[in-house]
């Protein structure tokens, strides 16, 4: 992240508070339909801490992030993607397509700063 290489991150399974927060990290991210994410740190008595307390909050609004951390519920595929935490969803089924990449193609001939674009850099 904000380095001069793009991140784009695959995920599925389960992304659990530190999990969660590397998929923050990355510039795109990829998930697949069995994705589970959650911050388990709040019933376990303890605090989220870490660069998630900067990001989330900035990603998804300080409201929405504190009921992330407070209420540490499992998240989806589908709610990421609601709420913007993730660019594609795809299907890990027998039968589905594999995941989509749409972006290396596009961005490997554009000059290195429309590539950090979206990141602030």
């Amino acid at each position: 992240m904000f380095g001069p290489k793009l991140v784009i991150g695959a995920v599925h399974g389960y992304a659990v508070g530190g999990g969660l927060e590397w998929l923050l990290n990355c510039d795109l991210v990829v998930a697949a339909d069995d994705l589970v994410a959650f911050f388990p740190e709040m019933q376990l008595g303890h605090f989220v801490t870490g660069g998630v307390t900067h990001l989330l909050p900035q990603a998804v609004g300080h409201q929405r992030a504190m009921e992330l951390f407070v209420l540490g519920e499992r998240q989806d595929a589908q709610a990421l993607h609601r709420l913007g935490l993730v660019n594609l969803r795809w299907c890990r089924a027998p039968g589905c397509c594999p995941p989509p990449w749409p972006w290396p193609g596009r961005w490997q001939s554009a000059p290195p700063s429309p590539r950090r674009g979206s990141s602030g850099c």
